[in-house]
């Protein structure tokens, strides 16, 4: 697919249009998906794998978005979806890679000795 069709695609992301998202479950005893698809794509062009520790905290255990709808929002997205769904937890992510790491800064993680953190700001 040409490089002008991806780019109609992530303003579709942007957009929020022509996407759908969903919960799934992995094949992985207590692990679960959140994954955004859009309309033209058989298959999910970003996924979080994810379980819950304790009563108040998500982890997440790995994440993946397509190649071509990088910088899309779509993990954004994703993070958005999983406080709204869960609003009474907070989100733990591993080391992540660098890439995942300025992302996280820039959503608002804080590094902790446990990992990556997301806690909601108090009202």
């Amino acid at each position: 697919m040409s490089k002008e069709y991806w780019e109609t695609v992530k303003d579709d992301i942007r957009a929020r249009r022509k996407i759908k998202f969903y919960f799934g479950q992995a094949a992985v005893p207590g692990t679960f998906t959140a994954e955004v698809y859009h309309d033209h794509c058989p298959m999910p062009l970003s996924v979080v794998w994810f379980g819950f520790s304790g009563l108040d905290c998500i982890q997440i255990q790995n994440s993946f978005t397509f190649e071509y709808v990088r910088r899309a929002g779509l993990r954004t997205y994703i993070n958005e979806k999983l406080l709204e769904s869960y609003p009474n937890r907070y989100i733990l992510s591993g080391a992540g890679t660098e890439s995942g790491e300025a992302w996280m800064k820039a959503a608002g993680y804080k590094k902790t000795k446990s990992g990556w953190e997301y806690r909601r700001k108090a009202k």
